[in-house]
């Protein structure tokens, strides 16, 4: 960590105004609102915060995409260059592979399906607006043909259609006599189509949801709805709690279904799509206050008032559950509404018993091929198995059976007066006619004439129970494979066939799972943010719901979807549409409905409503969380501290790095927090007022140190070598005066003979052959990141092991010496050529403590070292000429390197200036590189001075010092010298305490 460096008051308003920024910027994403004290910084603040708002939307659809889209587009991005580049052709095996591939790996809800008023619909009915019979006979082909669950309308009956015809009738009627007049009255309903659209909507009231749009206050004042109101009976979501007005969207008007109609739909929900200001559809309002008057079944009228009303997907659900949603409720920042369903569902542990069960089942069907049991597996993971609308209760049902609830028979009445219809119908199915009677309705029944045949109905129950659990089952499954190529209807009906079969087998199984303690009563609930508003989590791209055409559903048997834009198979009218819900709207060019989302750059509305109703029915409803404001908040303060605290005191790698955590482990926060709690933080904010601070203090400090690393290279630079430079650059506190303490080596070397080379050539050309020896060795010392330290005339000192740390720097320095003489061996050639004189080298090398750092005064300082250790070191270059060596080491060196080092013992020498003797060594090469009889010299004659020499048998060593020489041709000055001292104390012996040391009379 270097030390800090103090922000400049210029860079620190800088740094202030980027604060005041993101935090008004702070106040307006998550408030609505500006900082009234930041709001000074106005005309700059704006585009600021747009830029961040928008780089906020880009990272939220960034994520929204990668979910589900993202994958999407690419297999059907393959599945297009595949036709077009010719690689597979349309409807091909490897096409419909791939499109099987898609179609299950899409986690869209296979029970909605989008009923188009497309190109073809208007081509066949050939008018628009449609006519309103037309709608009659979709209901009833959806309803009695398809058996689908419910449809909502994204489209507004807003008033009634044409009646010139009708009128012109009724006149008619007053002028002609009474034998015509049955007929104008027959022919006047069949011409009424409002009537007929009227008997319709009453007759499937409790499948339809109705669509109108909200205005805004300037649209709705242009409008008269003195005479808007809707039936008090049908109002859903009364205003329980006070206070929370604000919380909820509001509209002062809507362009509502004609009277005729308003007192029919008992679900109304709003379908208008509002996108952000870039026209992208990132949310959704699920309530609207809105301003009308509610009426009584007995005629009478309330004032106007602020009522609530849902959004088309939420009116949907509440269909769905049976009006089992309640009025909404504050908890903190957003708000609440329960599902209340009567009913109790397995709990998770026994759910996933039971679909771990299905999957086993499905895969052990024996006519399978791999590639169809991958798909049973996909569709499995996705499958939906309570799309029946009597599934929760069919649960509820099956644990009264298997506890024996139902074994009394009066508690079994009472229970049966309960089931739906079509749950009695199908109970009684197997039993005589009359018993049908027993049964007109849910009132509760008779029972003493009665009770024989109610006895039998009771004991077949539980099986029926079963019966209907393993359909409802298998009807989950079959919405998803019959969107699949690779099943034909043979696979299917061998598929069902094995399912069905091995389920029912099953039914300890399914009664073990079926008990009291597997039910919970669910606690589902739909919450909702600021507006009352959530943000849409799409699971796909365009077209990923199911699509038929509304032309199709109303004429044809088989119906033909299209999913992404590619046709799926045609199925039978009921296998695509029962118990589906259905959303009807229109998607023809023209008077389509398409928005922009984060998944595609345009998608129908319909299908957002589809998304919306996925979400909230899977509880998915991505909010901001109480503590959201406050959270970004702390974290956006804390880092106007920490940042610049930690960047002024790292440098700029480690800063980037301490940034990078920071930013990473905030998107890491915030990627958990949605995808797997739907907790929505800001993800850009943070992350970018890091980068933002991380450049500016960087950035900064960078031109700080340009400017600090100029003036010291150009105090430098002329007098200290590169790396010394360096690394002062680096730690500029080696500027100051002083040292530090270091295990080192410093290398000494000399030209041997300087003198007598010095007389025979002139000034100038001394100086060239200087000047050409000192490059060449000065490059092989900083080759190996030594630190060149001075020439001392013809002399180079070098160290390794500052300024840099360097552990191996023995080595360093041994290597660098070897490279020198090796150099040498072709440099004194060269020399001799180019300037007639004879030039060698000898090198010391010693290892050891050593004072570094910047010695001399303020004003002039040298970055040297110093010390005994450094003394010794050139003291053992002076000894190479007495022992004939051109590389001598202490023995502090020499350990450190002898692994691998060629060298031998020359002698145990008390330097000049020293009196205790060290052990210095010859080191010729490295020993990978010599003759094996070049190493055995230099073993053997290491085992000479020990045997010979320091065991006192000198004359003995006389001739065996004298047979070493044969080891270099015959000529070994340290063999002279052993030879030499062994007849000198062989006529004068040493004294008894003598320690074989030699004492050195010169430098």
């Amino acid at each position: 960590m270097k030390k800090a460096r103090k922000l400049s008051p210029s860079i620190l308003f800088v740094f202030l105004c980027i604060c005041g920024l993101y935090l008004d910027h702070h106040f307006k994403f998550s408030l609505g609102k500006s900082n009234p004290v930041l709001d000074i910084i106005g005309v700059v603040s704006d585009p600021i915060d747009n830029f961040l708002t928008q780089l906020e939307r880009r990272a939220y659809d960034s994520y929204i995409s990668s979910r589900n889209a993202q994958s999407q587009q690419d297999k059907i991005t393959i599945i297009q260059k595949g036709v077009l580049s010719n690689k597979f052709e349309e409807n091909s095996p490897e096409y419909l592979r791939h499109l099987d591939e898609l179609t299950v790996s899409t986690p869209t809800s296979r029970d909605i399906v989008v009923a188009a008023i497309d190109e073809k619909t208007l081509t066949v009915l050939n008018d628009w607006p449609i006519r309103r019979d037309r709608y009659a006979q979709f209901l009833e082909r959806l309803f009695e043909k398809g058996k689908a669950r419910t449809v909502a309308f994204d489209i507004v009956f807003s008033e009634e259609g044409d009646k010139e015809a009708i009128n012109a009738l009724k006149n008619l009627k007053n002028k002609v006599g009474p034998d015509l007049s049955n007929e104008i009255d027959e022919l006047s309903k069949q011409i009424d189509y409002n009537l007929q659209l009227e008997q319709s909507f009453a007759r499937y009231a409790d499948k339809i949801v109705g669509g109108f749009s909200v205005l805004s206050k300037e649209e709705a004042t242009i409008k008269d709805f003195s005479n808007v109101f809707f039936p008090a009976e049908y109002n859903s979501y009364r205003l329980t709690e006070r206070g929370i007005e604000n919380q909820i969207m509001r509209n002062y008007g809507g362009t509502y279904n004609y009277a005729g109609l308003r007192e029919i739909i008992k679900y109304n929900g709003f379908f208008n799509v509002s996108p952000d200001g870039d026209g992208i559809v990132r949310e959704i309002a699920l309530l609207n206050a809105l301003p009308v008057k509610l009426k009584h079944k007995d005629g009478s009228v309330d004032p106007e008032s602020w009522e609530l009303f849902g959004s088309l997907g939420l009116e949907t659900l509440n269909l769905l559950k049976h009006r089992s949603i309640s009025a909404p409720i504050s908890k903190g920042t957003y708000l609440e509404m329960a599902v209340n369903s009567p009913f109790f569902s397995l709990k998770e542990d026994s759910k996933n018993a039971l679909k771990q069960k299905l999957r086993e089942i499905l895969q052990g069907w024996s006519g399978a091929t791999e590639h169809q049991k991958l798909l049973l597996d996909s569709a499995w993971a996705l499958c939906r198995f309570n799309m029946s609308p009597d599934f929760e209760f069919l649960e509820s049902a099956l644990v009264l059976a298997n506890i024996g609830e139902y074994s009394d028979i009066d508690a079994f009445l009472l229970s049966l007066s309960t089931f739906p219809m079509p749950m009695i119908h199908r109970i009684l199915q197997n039993f005589e006619p009359q018993s049908h009677s027993l049964f007109p309705d849910k009132s509760f029944i008779e029972l003493e004439s009665n009770r024989e045949m109610l006895k039998k109905v009771q004991g077949s129950i539980k099986p029926v129970l079963i019966e209907v659990l393993v359909e409802n089952l298998w009807s989950g499954l079959l919405q998803h494979l019959i969107l699949l190529h690779s099943f034909s209807k043979e696979d299917l009906n061998s598929l069902k066939k094995h399912f069905e079969t091995a389920l029912l087998a099953e039914t300890d199984f399914l009664t073990s799972i079926y008990q009291e303690d597997n039910l919970a009563k669910p606690e589902n609930k739909v919450r909702m943010g600021s507006s009352s508003k959530i943000k849409v989590a799409y699971n796909a791209t365009r077209q990923g719901y199911v699509q038929y055409s509304m032309i199709d559903i109303m004429q044809e048997d088989e119906l033909e979807g299209m999913l992404f834009g590619f046709k799926t198979p045609k199925v039978t009218i009921e296998e695509a549409l029962k118990d589906r819900i259905v959303i009807l709207g229109p998607t023809a060019l023209g008077i389509n409905d398409w928005r922009a989302t984060p998944t595609s750059s345009y998608m129908d509305g319909l299908e957002i409503h589809a998304h919306v109703l996925d979400n909230i029915r899977d509880e998915i409803q991505i909010l901001r969380p109480d503590g959201a404001f406050l959270l970004e908040f702390l974290v956006l303060l804390s880092l106007m501290f920490i940042l610049p605290y930690c960047l002024t005191r790292l440098n700029a790698k480690f800063g980037a790095l301490v940034s990078l955590l920071l930013a990473v482990g905030w998107l890491g926060f915030c990627y958990y927090s949605i995808h797997y709690n739907f907790s929505y933080y800001q993800f850009t904010q943070t992350v970018s007022f890091i980068g933002v601070v991380y450049v500016l203090i960087t950035t900064y400090e960078y031109m700080m140190e340009e400017r600090e690393k100029k003036k010291t290279r150009d105090a430098f630079q002329h007098y200290v070598n590169a790396s010394v430079v360096d690394s002062v650059l680096a730690d500029p506190d080696m500027l100051k005066l002083g040292g530090q303490k270091r295990d080192m080596t410093v290398l000494f070397s000399d030209v041997r003979g300087f003198t007598t080379i010095s007389e025979k050539l002139d000034a100038t050309t001394l100086v060239a052959l200087m000047n050409d020896y000192l490059e060449e060795m000065t490059n092989l010392v900083l080759e190996s990141d030594g630190t060149l330290d001075k020439f001392i005339g013809d002399a180079v000192m070098a160290f390794w092991g500052a300024p840099l740390k360097q552990e191996d720097h023995a080595a360093r320095a041994t290597l660098t010496a070897i490279a020198m003489l090796k150099r040498m061996d072709t440099l004194a050639v060269e020399i001799k050529e180019k300037y007639d004189v004879e030039v060698a080298i000898g090198i010391g090398l010693n290892t050891g403590p050593m004072v570094v750092g910047n010695m001399g005064s303020k004003q002039r300082f040298n970055y040297t070292v110093l010390g005994d250790a450094v003394n010794l070191g050139a003291r053992l270059e002076g000894q190479t000429k007495g022992y004939g060596a051109y590389l001598i080491l202490s023995e502090s060196t020499y350990n450190l390197v002898k692994d691998w080092a060629a060298g031998r013992l020359l002698d145990l020498i008390a330097v000049k200036g020293k009196t205790l003797p060290v052990k210095i060594f010859e080191v010729i090469g490295i020993k990978k590189e010599m003759s094996a009889e070049a190493l055995r010299g230099l073993e053997e004659f290491e085992a000479a001075v020990h045997t010979y020499y320091f065991g006192r048998r000198f004359q003995e060593g006389i001739q065996v010092f004298k047979d070493l020489k044969k080891y270099r041709k015959g000529k070994d000055k340290a063999c002279d010298l052993y030879i030499e001292r062994c007849e000198d104390f062989s006529e004068n012996p040493p004294p008894d305490n003598w320690d074989g040391s030699y004492v050195a009379t010169s430098k």
